[in-house]
């Protein structure tokens, strides 16, 4: 059985002017829409894709909604993004045992999803931060004795830690744009 929760994609960067048939049939397919709660988006052509843009951050992005996407996510129009090598952002609503998420497609680096709070904050375990304090108190207690070498490599070590722990950066999406012939 499937759990259904609100979910939006945005789609930037360029896309190739052949994919775009192909890729107003997955928005078809998927049932999505340009605003939460509307009608589902039907597009044809390239310029109706254009014309559901919308400025997010300074940023013509396609944005698209559905309030009952299975497990929050656009199984066919994601796999066809990833094939193609598409760039988007997609966050899932939380429900019941299912946490919000983001979902980030770049084509260097691939598939990044990450369990967030409503505002779209990335959580991160706390479980996982006790090595970094183990590894802070350790540092600073080793520079109070005069062990600074001893110290700046327990410093360095949490760093590390910490970095493993933390969320990877994300590229913001670049506007979307159809390029090329058909």
């Amino acid at each position: 059985m499937s759990d259904y929760m609100a979910a939006e994609i945005r789609i930037g960067g360029k896309v190739p002017a052949r994919l775009v048939p192909e890729l107003c049939e997955q928005i078809t397919s998927e049932g999505i829409a340009i605003e939460m709660g509307s009608i589902p988006l039907r597009p044809e052509t390239a310029d109706q894709l254009l014309a559901a843009c919308e400025d997010h951050d300074g940023v013509r992005l396609l944005c698209l909604y559905d309030d009952q996407a299975r497990w929050g996510e656009f199984e066919g129009l994601e796999a066809f993004m990833r094939t193609h090598k598409i760039a988007f952002d997609r966050f899932s609503e939380g429900k019941y045992e299912c946490s919000a998420e983001t979902a980030h497609f770049r084509s260097k680096e691939g598939l990044v999803v990450l369990v967030t709070d409503p505002n779209r904050e990335p959580i991160v375990a706390a479980s996982g931060l006790v090595p970094v304090e183990k590894a802070l108190a350790r540092g600073i207690g080793q520079l109070d004795h005069g062990k600074t070498a001893a110290g700046l490599q327990s410093l360095k070590r949490a760093l590390r830690l910490l970095r493993a722990k933390l969320p990877p950066t994300v590229l913001p999406l670049e506007p979307f744009e159809i390029v090329g012939e058909p």
